[in-house]
Protein backbone atom coordinates (compact mmCIF):
# COMPACT_ATOMS: atom_id res chain seq x y z
CA UNK A 1 0.00 0.00 0.00
CA UNK A 2 1.43 3.37 -0.92
CA UNK A 3 2.01 6.11 1.64
CA UNK A 4 -0.82 8.35 0.49
CA UNK A 5 -3.43 5.58 0.67
CA UNK A 6 -2.19 4.71 4.13
CA UNK A 7 -2.40 8.37 5.15
CA UNK A 8 -6.00 8.60 3.95
CA UNK A 9 -6.87 5.37 5.71
CA UNK A 10 -5.63 6.62 9.08
CA UNK A 11 -6.92 10.15 8.37
CA UNK A 12 -3.49 11.79 8.42
CA UNK A 13 -2.73 14.59 5.95
CA UNK A 14 -0.06 13.48 3.42
CA UNK A 15 2.15 16.41 4.38
CA UNK A 16 2.32 15.08 7.95
CA UNK A 17 3.42 11.70 6.61
CA UNK A 18 6.13 13.42 4.54
CA UNK A 19 7.32 15.38 7.54
CA UNK A 20 7.43 12.31 9.75
CA UNK A 21 9.37 10.41 7.08
CA UNK A 22 11.89 13.25 6.67
CA UNK A 23 12.54 13.50 10.40
CA UNK A 24 12.79 9.71 10.78
CA UNK A 25 15.33 9.55 7.94
CA UNK A 26 17.36 12.32 9.53
CA UNK A 27 17.24 10.62 12.93
CA UNK A 28 18.26 7.28 11.48
CA UNK A 29 21.24 8.77 9.66
CA UNK A 30 22.26 10.67 12.80
CA UNK A 31 22.15 7.52 14.91
CA UNK A 32 24.05 5.45 12.34
CA UNK A 33 26.64 8.18 11.89
CA UNK A 34 27.32 8.57 15.60
CA UNK A 35 27.13 4.88 16.56
CA UNK A 36 30.19 2.67 16.88
CA UNK A 37 31.37 1.47 13.48
CA UNK A 38 30.28 -2.10 14.22
CA UNK A 39 26.64 -0.98 14.38
CA UNK A 40 26.75 0.63 10.94
CA UNK A 41 24.55 -1.17 8.42
CA UNK A 42 26.50 -2.60 5.51
CA UNK A 43 25.21 -2.72 1.95
CA UNK A 44 26.78 -3.81 -1.30
CA UNK A 45 27.03 -0.19 -2.48
CA UNK A 46 30.24 1.81 -2.13
CA UNK A 47 30.33 3.82 1.11
CA UNK A 48 30.64 7.08 -0.82
CA UNK A 49 27.47 6.31 -2.75
CA UNK A 50 25.67 5.46 0.51
CA UNK A 51 26.65 8.82 2.01
CA UNK A 52 25.68 10.78 -1.09
CA UNK A 53 22.41 8.90 -1.51
CA UNK A 54 21.38 9.15 2.13
CA UNK A 55 21.76 12.92 2.21
CA UNK A 56 20.17 13.35 -1.22
CA UNK A 57 17.17 11.41 0.07
CA UNK A 58 17.04 13.48 3.25
CA UNK A 59 17.28 16.72 1.27
CA UNK A 60 14.51 15.63 -1.07
CA UNK A 61 12.32 14.42 1.79
CA UNK A 62 12.62 17.70 3.69
CA UNK A 63 11.98 19.78 0.56
CA UNK A 64 8.89 17.75 -0.20
CA UNK A 65 7.69 18.07 3.40
CA UNK A 66 8.52 21.78 3.73
CA UNK A 67 8.38 23.16 0.17
CA UNK A 68 8.56 26.83 1.17
CA UNK A 69 11.84 26.41 3.04
CA UNK A 70 14.21 24.88 0.50
CA UNK A 71 17.11 27.27 1.04
CA UNK A 72 16.90 26.98 4.82
CA UNK A 73 16.80 23.21 4.45
CA UNK A 74 19.92 23.21 2.30
CA UNK A 75 21.85 25.46 4.68
CA UNK A 76 20.70 23.42 7.68
CA UNK A 77 21.69 20.12 6.10
CA UNK A 78 25.12 21.44 5.15
CA UNK A 79 25.58 22.61 8.73
CA UNK A 80 24.40 19.22 9.96
CA UNK A 81 26.98 17.42 7.83
CA UNK A 82 29.71 19.53 9.43
CA UNK A 83 28.33 18.82 12.91
CA UNK A 84 28.14 15.06 12.28
CA UNK A 85 31.69 14.89 10.94
CA UNK A 86 33.04 16.81 13.93
CA UNK A 87 30.95 14.76 16.38
CA UNK A 88 32.31 11.50 14.95
CA UNK A 89 35.71 12.45 16.35
CA UNK A 90 34.26 11.95 19.84
CA UNK A 91 32.92 8.45 19.13
CA UNK A 92 35.42 5.66 19.82
CA UNK A 93 36.50 3.99 16.60
CA UNK A 94 35.00 6.70 14.39
CA UNK A 95 36.64 9.63 12.66
CA UNK A 96 35.25 12.62 10.85
CA UNK A 97 36.74 13.53 7.50
CA UNK A 98 36.35 16.66 5.45
CA UNK A 99 35.92 14.55 2.29
CA UNK A 100 33.03 12.61 3.87
CA UNK A 101 31.37 15.84 4.97
CA UNK A 102 31.73 17.37 1.52
CA UNK A 103 30.20 14.28 -0.06
CA UNK A 104 27.25 14.40 2.34
CA UNK A 105 26.80 18.13 1.65
CA UNK A 106 26.87 17.41 -2.08
CA UNK A 107 24.17 14.77 -1.56
CA UNK A 108 22.01 17.27 0.31
CA UNK A 109 22.55 19.82 -2.45
CA UNK A 110 21.57 17.30 -5.13
CA UNK A 111 18.45 16.23 -3.24
CA UNK A 112 17.30 19.81 -2.68
CA UNK A 113 18.15 20.85 -6.26
CA UNK A 114 16.39 17.88 -7.85
CA UNK A 115 13.28 18.42 -5.74
CA UNK A 116 13.28 22.12 -6.59
CA UNK A 117 13.61 21.42 -10.31
CA UNK A 118 10.78 18.88 -10.22
CA UNK A 119 8.55 21.30 -8.31
CA UNK A 120 9.34 24.07 -10.81
CA UNK A 121 8.55 21.75 -13.70
CA UNK A 122 5.21 20.79 -12.11
CA UNK A 123 4.29 24.48 -11.73
CA UNK A 124 5.05 25.09 -15.39
CA UNK A 125 2.56 22.45 -16.58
Amino acid sequence: MNTWKLAKRIKMPPQNVSRAAAWLLLGAVGVVTLSPIGMRPVTQAPVSLERLGAFALIGAAFCYAYPKHRYAILISLIGLTAFLEIAQNYVPGRHGRLSDGLLKALGAFLGVTLTTLIAHRERMK
